[in-house]
């Protein structure tokens, strides 16, 4: 949930710098004497009071230019801008057709004996042996901090395969999206949105001489209010209206506190869940994020009713008057209207359309009703205001709901409004049909759902196996509902998908979770890989939850000084084009669509500028191209060529190389303040009630596959993700920082279906490759290695190395006097000049690598 509105919730941080000036003071509206309900006491907190507000210094300083046409003058308002299309078809997606695979004795059962590498085998248990023997791999729950550890373990320093999996290259994206995301929220959508939200409060402000006293008070001192709130919480140093300060200040205390489910300070009769407005992801590390984050929760989650059928939350004309204020004011010559509008272009095409009716739904209503001449004044004729009601009664209801599972029964009950309303996704929409009231009974309730439930829903087999084991299916409703899921995921148009980023996303797992047919390798036709695949998906949905809004380069050595390297290991990728081609689609359309927008930032030598990190995503989506060419080449029987192990090798982009070089010269060690890019993230799906579904990866685990590589089978090594899921009060939310102390503490249980294709137990064990053409470096252990005119002891020596010398390796291996001999050349940069034989001893040398 919190992901889809994240965006929004980043729009709106910069409001609040500006001291607004004091009108006449105001009779006290009715809507403030209410009397709160009494907060009711959650378990283990009491009824604590909350903690004054920090004082902080202002976080905005620059002001826009801001006009505005007088309060009550008649001028005619021109038409709210239409929204733009989705803007996917720049991109052509490749489509790949599927063919027999290319069958090369990679057979299961699989005979561990005749592996060219089984000795990378030495640390399984023998459990773990007989189940990659069964099923051509195993996973073993090895915990490494980064993907790109076990790339640059097994492959550039010892020299094995390596497994380029899906799972890397899904992190490898979230990692890039993450960085853009918080570069496109730094320069391009705070900004916009802090300045529109700062005019349009002060348009309000203005209209309150001529509402005093008339029907529309109360309405317009709403409309403030709710600004207000926004406006404390972008910057607790916010100056409000005298008369709204108490009110707002009391609800922004509450925020704060975020004790859990609470009936509004301001609202007494509108109930949120407060720990909602806790900062996650990038929002925590940065103090502008945070308050941005917190003001864009606000706007998403608070929405202002303008049918009711209830007497105690009676509907308001507040949108109409925040609407009507949006037209009138003026940004720099630029309509507010129209800024609006391409941020919530921009909105949609990240994450989708919103859920709630906003200003462009009531200025079309209010031009029906009211005529582009509309004014304050015009807005309080009460038969205006009746027909105004009647036709919003025709307006669709909300696709999602934003707070708790029981408030779904009746979806249609109301009409809310909100300037930036939260975004609809496909997979919130499988949750929402999936819980109470759309499966199970008032006495037998199912009130959160399961991440298996978008697997399955998105055709995952083995999913629904799982959830039928663990009792979901036995809930009422709940086979014809998962039924219709399936049938509306199968039948549903490519656009769909593809209209925004996030269903994109979604988009990829669909080849990843539907069953491998005779075009894929036997191991991928398994149960156990169906469940790996399921895992693998799991884990890039948790990413996306995390990342989505509501959601230093280093210099490569070049030159022909340097020290000499070994040429790349070999390299598989996981057999599976569609995935990649899909995420290439992916990123190169995040980056179209945000270069049509006009959404590419002004600093263009900042490596973490938004033009940079931009220019990054493209490459990115080149590289998973390439990697979609080579799974074809692999499928089609082709062997793979040096360029393809470079490919294989080189790091998934310059985010995955910062967050792995970060923690190389960072380790992690439980401060506080740390701040770097770590695995592990978490964020809550869904909510009921006092509790959170949690759904979050943890450390990399290392998968063993077998693939067929010139020179014969080989053991490849890869990184899978490590899902979890569980209920948590949502008091109790975890954020980044403490999922990953707690598994610092303790390494929690895996999902019992993890067994299904994870075995525990086990140890990486680290076997030095020699191959012709690798280039090692002589070890202090190896100092004093003799290099002799023929591979046996009884041959004259040539030279005695020393440490630190480079070798190239030219031919071999030979094995003589019980021993494995290569033949090497001491001066890699003068080939065929001196060459003898050494013997092979793994701690004799370091392989050359270029790090």
């Amino acid at each position: 949930m919190k992901k889809s509105f994240l965006i929004v919730c980043l729009l709106w941080a910069v409001l609040a710098c500006q001291v607004i000036p004091t009108p006449p003071p105001l009779k006290t509206p009715a809507w403030r004497d209410r009397t709160p309900e009494v907060t009711p006491t959650i378990a283990g907190l009491g009824n604590a009071t909350p903690e004054p507000l920090a004082s902080t210094p202002p976080l905005i300083s620059a002001t826009p230019a801001i006009k505005t046409t007088p309060a009550a003058a008649p001028g005619e308002l021109q038409p709210f801008p239409t929204p733009s299309e989705p803007g996917f078809a720049s991109q052509k997606m490749t489509a790949w057709a599927p063919a027999p695979y290319a069958e090369t004795n990679d057979s299961l059962p699989v005979t561990i004996e005749n592996l060219v590498n089984r000795e990378c085998l030495a640390g399984l248990t023998l459990s773990q042996r007989n189940f990659l023997s069964e099923n051509g791999f195993v996973v073993m729950r090895s915990q490494e901090a980064q993907f790109m550890d076990i790339r640059t373990r097994v492959s550039a320093s010892y020299g094995q395969p390596y497994f380029l999996t899906s799972d890397a290259a899904y992190h490898a994206l979230h990692l890039a999206f993450d960085e853009l995301l918080a570069a496109l929220e730094r320069e391009e959508l705070r900004p916009r949105v802090v300045a529109i939200t700062r005019a349009i409060y002060q348009e309000v402000i203005s209209y309150y001489p001529f509402a005093r006293g008339k029907n529309l008070e109360d309405d317009v001192q709403m409309a403030a209010a709710y600004l207000g709130v926004a406006l404390r919480l972008f910057d607790p140093q916010a100056s409000l209206e005298p008369d709204l300060a108490t009110n707002v200040e009391a609800q922004i205390e509450q925020i704060q506190a975020g004790r859990g489910i609470e009936n509004s300070r301001l609202m007494p009769n509108f109930q949120d869940d407060y720990t909602a407005y806790q900062p996650v992801g990038h929002y925590a590390e940065d103090e502008n994020l945070k308050t941005y984050f917190q003001g864009m929760t606000w706007f998403s989650r608070v929405s202002l009713p303008t049918i009711s059928p209830d007497p105690q939350h009676p509907s308001s004309r507040a949108p109409l008057i925040i609407t009507m204020a949006l037209r009138r004011v003026v940004l720099d010559d630029q309509p507010a209207d129209q800024e609006w509008a391409s941020i919530d272009d921009a909105l949609t095409f990240l994450v989708g359309s919103s859920s709630d009716s906003g200003p462009r739904e009531v200025a079309k209503l209010m031009d029906q009703v009211y005529g582009r001449n509309v004014t304050i004044l015009s807005l309080g004729d009460e038969s205006r205001w009746d027909t105004f009601q009647l036709l919003t009664e025709q307006l669709p209801p909300p696709l999602t709901n934003s707070t708790l599972a029981g408030s779904l029964t009746n979806p249609a009950s109301g009409r809310g409004w909100s300037l930036f309303g939260q975004r609809f996704s496909l997979d919130r929409d499988i949750l929402q049909n999936l819980v109470y009231d759309r499966v199970g009974l008032p006495d037998q309730p199912r009130e959160l759902p399961s991440g298996l439930d978008v697997m399955a829903a998105l055709g995952s087999s083995v999913a629904l196996t799982t959830l039928d084991e663990a009792g979901a299916t036995s809930y009422e409703n709940y086979p014809a509902q998962m039924t219709k899921l399936q049938n509306a995921v199968q039948i549903l148009e490519d656009e769909r998908w593809l209209g925004t980023a996030f269903g994109a996303w979604l988009y990829t797992f669909l080849p990843q979770l539907a069953a491998k047919a005779e075009w894929f390798p036997p191991l991928m036709r398994t149960t156990a890989w169906a469940y790996k695949d399921m895992n693998s998906a799991l884990g890039s949905w948790a990413e996306l939850k995390h990342d989505a809004p509501p959601q230093v380069m280093l210099p490569e050595m070049t030159g022909g000084n340097e020290p000499p390297s070994s040429a790349p290991a070999p390299g598989y990728v996981e057999p599976n084009p569609a995935i990649f081609y899909r995420l290439a689609w992916l990123a190169g359309t995040i980056v179209d669509g945000l270069n049509e927008r006009g959404m590419t930032g002004s600093a263009q030598d900042d490596p973490q500028s938004l033009h940079t990190l931009i220019n990054e995503m493209q490459e990115l989506a080149e590289r998973f191209q390439l990697l979609g060419e080579i799974a074809v080449k692999e499928l089609s029987g082709i062997p793979l060529e040096q360029d393809d192990f470079y490919l294989i090798q080189a790091p998934l982009g310059l985010a995955e190389k910062r967050a792995w070089l970060s923690l190389r010269l960072h380790p992690q060690d439980g401060a506080e303040d740390q701040t770097l890019l770590p695995v592990p993230v978490v964020t809550a799906a869904a909510s009921a009630g006092d509790r959170s579904l949690q759904v979050g990866v943890g450390p990399v685990n290392r998968i063993f596959v077998v693939v067929p590589l010139v020179g014969g089978l080989q053991v490849a090594q890869g990184g899978v993700y490590s899902y979890y899921e569980f209920i948590q009060p949502s008091s109790e939310s975890l954020t980044d920082q403490s999922w990953q102390r707690s598994l610092r503490a303790a390494t929690p249980e895996l999902p019992d279906w993890a067994d299904q294709f994870s075995l525990q137990g086990g140890r990486p064990v680290d076997v030095l490759a020699f191959r012709v053409g690798d280039i090692y470096i002589i070890t202090a252990a190896g100092a004093g290695l003799k290099i002799r005119e023929a591979p046996t002891h009884t041959a004259r020596t040539i030279q005695e190395l020393q440490a630190g010398v480079y070798v190239l390796v030219v031919e071999g291996p030979i094995v003589a006097d019980g021993l494995t001999w290569w033949k090497l050349n001491p001066n890699p940069y003068e080939p065929g000049k001196i060459e003898g034989w050494a013997v092979e001893d793994p701690a004799w040398y370091e392989r050359a690598w270029g790090q």
